[in-house]
């Protein structure tokens, strides 16, 4: 499989995400798909990932990621993001602020057989509970 091709599998995830088209994402996503997504203490099968966006596009449901750079070598493509959103919605436990967010993260996204088997997320999770105020800043 050509990087033009996983670059376009990469994106087409991000979107997928925003959309909440699940039929989509089991399209995208390989029954073996595992996410390792920071503060989770174990990796998220495929069910369990497509359950978390839910509930994120639940608690921000204006959020829209627009990926800025997107490299491609061999089996694997990194992307960085930035994401904007609007706390609408109870977010892990947390009411919503009704606040505007801005964050950047960067995924790495492992595909096989034109279906993602693996990916690695850091979003900017300190960011998003200071511009909620759920914690401070510091000064």
């Amino acid at each position: 499989m050509s990087t033009k091709e996983n670059k376009r599998i990469a994106q087409a995830l991000t979107e997928a995400l925003h959309g909440g088209d699940v039929a989509e994402l089991y399209e995208l996503l390989s029954p073996e798909f595992v996410s390792h997504f920071p503060g989770i203490p174990q990796p998220m099968n495929r069910e369990q990932y497509i359950q978390f966006n839910n509930a994120v596009m639940v608690a921000f449901p204006d959020f829209r990621q627009t990926v800025e750079d997107m490299i491609a070598e061999g089996n694997k493509v990194a992307l960085r993001m930035r994401g904007r959103g609007t706390h609408k919605g109870v977010f892990q436990g947390v009411s919503p602020t009704g606040k505007q967010f801005e964050i950047t993260g960067m995924a790495i996204r492992r595909i096989v057989n034109d279906k993602i088997v693996e990916e690695w997320a850091n979003p900017d999770q300190l960011g998003l509970m200071q511009q909620l105020e759920i914690i401070p800043r510091r000064p």
